[in-house]
């Protein structure tokens, strides 16, 4: 079958069925126009939140330690620590382009109180925090 005999088969198909061919276009039309329309508004979306972030600076890191899953330890001394230590804290406040490094120790803790127990976080900071 040529291309020819294939449209004029297509156009007498669609002029035998009007209505069933124009609700086929117009749901192919505004199929379109949706998609377009939810990628156009999640774009603009996205624009905004990225705007905000930007806006908010990247001049804050927060520098989180995971305890290893087996404990490694040493031959003279025990259990190995892990996690950053004063040393550490010391060694980031000398980088040039740190204006401030705040210590903050956070655990996972029962709490009891009297008859009361609820578990929470348990926060320990220095007086820089504040």
């Amino acid at each position: 079958m040529n291309w020819l005999k294939t449209w004029t088969i297509g156009v007498k198909s669609l002029m035998l069925k009007p209505m069933q061919s124009s609700l086929t276009i117009l749901g192919i039309f505004i199929g379109v126009a949706s998609v377009i329309w939810l990628l156009a508004i999640s774009q603009g979306i996205s624009d905004v939140y990225q705007k905000q972030i930007e806006d908010l600076g990247a001049n804050n890191i927060i520098i989180r330690t995971v305890k290893p899953s087996t404990q490694v330890t040493s031959e003279n001394s025990g259990p190995m620590p892990y996690g950053v230590t004063r040393d550490d804290h010391e060694k980031i406040l000398r980088i040039p382009t740190v204006t401030d490094a705040i210590q903050i120790r956070e655990l996972k803790r029962s709490l009891y109180f009297r008859d009361n127990h609820i578990d929470g976080r348990l926060v320990g900071c220095t007086p820089e925090y504040s």
